[in-house]
């Protein structure tokens, strides 16, 4: 086996070769993506519950309203890469020119040229029957994909920290993307806070100046103040569904691929299969000989 492999160690040799150039044209053409990063905690609020059976009477009061600031913290997450969230940053030309840099149309309408596989894409799809759309500007389905492709958010219940993560091939573009589409999420539950606690306060100020039991009263008068402490908090311009800790933090070197580990895994590849090819061939050497053997004393014996 030692001299087998001995005889045939150019196989390895030129299989890692091989897989170390491909891994070198392969890093030399990849895209390399930067990371931003957010980690964000539910807002602090003060309890809501209301003391006694404060909650009993103003139900028995014909009031039934949800409290609670902490629910808005489930609803922002989902928000991240939602439709809602997408078709707000749709409007946003200079943004989506870099979000889709080969299909948003320029200032004056035009959409860019079509990339290289387009005409074999369309070639392909007339071979098989599949009908051909016209070519239009992303729309905020796309980019509602685009945000699920491209956002992961990680949750670590043991320390009650989000990691909301966002790549992108421009670092300072990635940065302020990822900000925007925080904002626009954590807008978007403000602004449904604001309707909500503003019906709300104004149907309660409406059952307030009917006639009611005392008990029934005082139970309204403490969901009012709830519900005007949540308007006003929805109205401060603070982080109002979820607190950032830190700001968005950008990687300075690109994130994927990363060049030791492509490299290192080519390293493998070749290794391992110029050893197989060389041992396959060992095998087949040892399998052969016999024969060989058997051949030449049937020779000489004639």
């Amino acid at each position: 086996m030692a001299k087998g492999l001995i005889h045939y160690w150019w196989f390895p040799v030129v299989s890692t070769i091989l897989a170390l150039a491909g891994a070198s044209v392969y890093l030399r053409v990849a895209k390399y993506y930067y990371a931003a990063e957010i980690k964000v905690t539910p807002p602090q609020a003060e309890s809501s519950v209301l003391p006694g059976n404060l909650g009993t009477l103003a139900a028995a009061a014909g009031v039934s309203l949800a409290r609670g600031q902490g629910s808005g913290f489930p609803l922002y997450l989902e928000l991240l890469r939602s439709r809602a969230v997408a078709e707000r940053l749709i409007t946003n030309d200079g943004m989506m020119r870099s979000v889709f840099p080969d299909d948003w149309p320029a200032p004056d309408g035009r959409l860019p040229p079509p990339g290289p596989l387009h005409g074999l894409s369309a070639f392909v799809k007339s071979v098989l029957g599949v009908p051909q759309q016209p070519r239009t500007a992303p729309d905020a389905a796309e980019l509602e994909k685009y945000l699920r492709d491209t956002i992961s958010v990680s949750e670590n219940p043991r320390r009650g920290v989000t990691t909301i993560r966002f790549l992108h091939e421009d670092n300072i573009f990635a940065g302020q993307f990822l900000n925007a589409v925080h904002r626009a999420a954590d807008d978007i539950v403000r602004e449904r806070t604001v309707a909500r606690s503003t019906a709300s306060v104004a149907y309660i100020q409406e059952k307030l100046q009917g006639d009611l039991m005392a008990e029934h009263r005082i139970a309204l008068a403490q969901i009012l103040g709830e519900q005007e402490r949540a308007l006003m908090m929805a109205r401060s311009g603070l982080p109002f569904s979820a607190d950032i800790l830190g700001g968005v933090a950008v990687s300075g070197r690109p994130v994927r691929p990363r060049p030791v580990l492509v490299l290192g895994f080519a390293l493998a590849v070749g290794l391992l299969s110029g050893f197989g090819v060389a041992l396959l061939r060992i095998f087949n050497d040892t399998v052969a000989q016999p024969g060989q053997a058997i051949g030449m004393k049937a020779e000489v014996a004639g």
